[in-house]
Formats: structure tokens, C-alpha cells, sequence
């Protein structure tokens, strides 16, 4: 994963007419901000340039802005930051079908992140980590044939119907109870969040919990307002999402509504969002990184 220099929880509006792979893109673009390694940024911001090639053009350009990041590295660099270069050399091969010097990038670059694992400076970012090296090793597995069978996932499973005024609770630590008629579609591997569908609504949910210092909804226009648990809520809108956060002592825990398949009612989402922060919890510590198992599904009583 190549993260640009900012902080985003959504990802990029890529045009359609794009012709380089999503889950490509996604690597380039989901990123977490390095506050402590101007270098590391630096570094991600370059590497995402070649997106900017593959987009716009000239496409065959592209492996160069990965070299123009390398330059920016100086021996003396960390030796994780070498991975974001094969890295970004994997992600500009695989799109101009290049595939076996793709395949040679990926390994390269799951290779060193491997025997130079980058430091855990807070949660957030060694789940960003953690998420680099998963999405290098799952396009490993479409660029390298004898690598898909370590590097397939399993298929995504039907989603759960939740009970009635069921309690959910993630190994990230927090717990919370959902409102009727949603369903549980995963818990995700990295950090253990969990995703929810809504079939009448035809929306889709993901709540996460994120790092006590994150900056929540600082730098956009954003709505703030105190629960009757006390805790703050800040939240911001448009026709195609709702993203809240809500604020703890211990913890920032962001809900995001979404949807590819009609808008984003404000009013509806937004009581959603309420009911669900009213209800939360801070359990303790987050209790994994990588490969989380599930959470728990709790009938109400």
C-alpha cells in the first residue's frame, strides 16, 4: 500500500474511465498521515504520483515517479521505506501488464517489510502497517500464480442478520448496540472492525475504532454536538455518505454510512449514528493488530 500524505478514510473519486484496477488504486490512495516521519511522508507522496501517470497519462511514465521516490531515500533510510518503492514498481507493472516484473516488485517489497518492520509508533498507524503489507499480499497473489494459494482469502460469507437490539462487540475493544434490520457483513482481519449491509435501506456501515489522538472531523466543515452520554459526536455529510465520530477518553471510534447503490439520506443516517454512539463502549485495550479473529454477537436480554 502507497498511502498519499493525508489522513483519509474514504478513498479517492477515481474517473470510470480509469483503466488501472481498484483494488491497485485503493493501495495507492487509503492512507494514513506519518506525523513523526517527515520522510515516510514524503515518501508516500511521491510514490502516489504515479497514479497521477496512470490516470492521466502519460502511463508509460509512471515506473519513473517510483524512482524519483528511491532518490528521495538515502541509505542511511529506514530499510521498510525501500518496500514502499517495489511497492509502488509492483502497482505500475501490474497495470501495464507487466505481470511477472509485478510479481518480482510484490515479493520484493513483502520481503523487506518482513525482515524491516516499520516501528508501531500508535495504534492507527500499525494498522495502516498492517494493511500495506495485506493489500501487497493479496495482488501478489493475482501477479504471482504459485503465490495465490498463500495469498487467497476466503470468500466473503453471507451476511448475519442481527437480533433485535443485539450488542456487538470487536476485538478492538469497544461494543455497541445496532439498530433494527442490519445485518453483520465482516469483521475485518486487520484491526478487527466490523462492516454492516442494510437491505431496506440499501446502505452500508463501518465502525472502527480509531486512535485516542486522531483529529476525528478537524479539517472539514463538521456538525458537533453533546450525547446524553456525555460523550461528543462530530459529523459531516454529503449524498453519498455520513462519516461521525465519536470521542472518548481512550479512544475515537469512527461510523461512516455509505452507499454505491442510492444517496445518503442525512436525517436517517444521522439518528442511526446517534442511536449507535449512545449506546458505546470502551471495553479496554484494542486486543490485536493483525490477523483479528471475530468479535461477538449478543442477543438483548
Amino acid at each position: 500500500m502507497l498511502p498519499s500524505s493525508a489522513l483519509s478514510r474514504r478513498p479517492k473519486v477515481i474517473p470510470m474511465r480509469c483503466p488501472v484496477p481498484f483494488l491497485l488504486i485503493s493501495l495507492l490512495v487509503a492512507s494514513p498521515a506519518f506525523a513523526d516521519d517527515d520522510l515516510e511522508e514524503q515518501i508516500v507522496a511521491a510514490t502516489g504520483k504515479a497514479v497521477d501517470k496512470m490516470i492521466f497519462g502519460p502511463r508509460e511514465e509512471a515506473p519513473v515517479q517510483c524512482e524519483i521516490a528511491r532518490n528521495l531515500l538515502p541509505a542511511s533510510a529506514p530499510k521498510y521505506l525501500f518496500a514502499y518503492i517495489d511497492g509502488c514498481l509492483g502497482f505500475t507493472e501490474a497495470a501495464l501488464g507487466n505481470e511477472s516484473k509485478a510479481c518480482s516488485h510484490y515479493q520484493s517489497a513483502i520481503e523487506t517489510w518482513r525482515k524491516n518492520p516499520p516501528p508501531a509508533t500508535n495504534d492507527e498507524i500499525a494498522l495502516k502497517h498492517a494493511s500495506t503489507l495485506d493489500g501487497w499480499k493479496h495482488v501478489a497473489g493475482s501477479s504471482c500464480p504459485s503465490a495465490a494459494s498463500s495469498t487467497a482469502r476466503a470468500s466473503e460469507s453471507t451476511p448475519i442478520a442481527l437480533p433485535e437490539g443485539a450488542t456487538v462487540a470487536t476485538l478492538e475493544g469497544i461494543a455497541y448496540v445496532m439498530p433494527d434490520g442490519w445485518a453483520l457483513a465482516k469483521f475485518n482481519e486487520i484491526g478487527g472492525s466490523a462492516y454492516f449491509d442494510n437491505s431496506t435501506l440499501k446502505y452500508s456501515l463501518k465502525i472502527e475504532r480509531l486512535a485516542v489522538d486522531h483529529p476525528g472531523a478537524e479539517g472539514v466543515e463538521a456538525e458537533r454536538e453533546t450525547l446524553g452520554s456525555g460523550h461528543v459526536l462530530e459529523w459531516h455529510a454529503n449524498s453519498y455518505n455520513l462519516d461521525a465520530y465519536v470521542t472518548f477518553d481512550d479512544a475515537v471510534v469512527y461510523i461512516s454510512f455509505f452507499s454505491i447503490e442510492t444517496s445518503v439520506d442525512q436525517a436517517t443516517a444521522l439518528g442511526l449514528a446517534r442511536q449507535i454512539a449512545e449506546s458505546m463502549k470502551v471495553l479496554g485495550p484494542r486486543r490485536c493488530i493483525e490477523d483479528c479473529g471475530p468479535g461477538t454477537i449478543t442477543p438483548a436480554s
